[in-house]
């Protein structure tokens, strides 16, 4: 859908990466608000060893599964910058509907309900008489 303008692979990683270290951030905020005398320093550094070994797994994964797959086709040419500021998406119309692996549903799912789930306790530790 986005032709020229797809996101390298190491930037789709990086991305991933950035996400979870505010994940973590996010976590600690949440833990360390609702629990005050959690100390900060052993939250962060075990959360910073789930991100690590997360990290890991989601790698060795991706290996797996790109071993598994069949050979692909070959790579388009790149498109020389000329084209790349003429390309235009294809109408929405022509446009086949996104389907969600079960995997990325799985991970959506978990996400929107650790964001409800964290500002609903922050809302109730706020409300609460200090």
């Amino acid at each position: 859908m986005l032709g020229p303008w797809v996101n390298p692979r190491w930037l789709n990683s990086l991305a991933a990466v950035i996400i979870a270290v505010l994940l973590i951030l996010s976590g600690i905020l949440v833990a360390t608000t609702l629990l005050p005398s959690l100390n900060t320093t052993r939250v962060t550094v075990w959360l910073a060893g789930v991100l690590v070994v997360g990290l890991l797994a989601a790698g060795a994964w991706l290996r797996i599964v790109r071993a598994r797959r069949p050979p692909t086709a070959p790579r388009a040419p790149e498109v020389p910058r000329a084209g790349r500021e003429s390309w235009r998406m294809p109408p929405l119309a022509l446009l086949e509907p996104v389907v969600w692996s079960p995997g990325l549903k799985l991970g959506m799912s978990l996400l929107r309900g650790y964001l409800v789930i964290a500002a609903l306790l922050l809302l109730v530790q706020a409300i609460q008489p200090g």
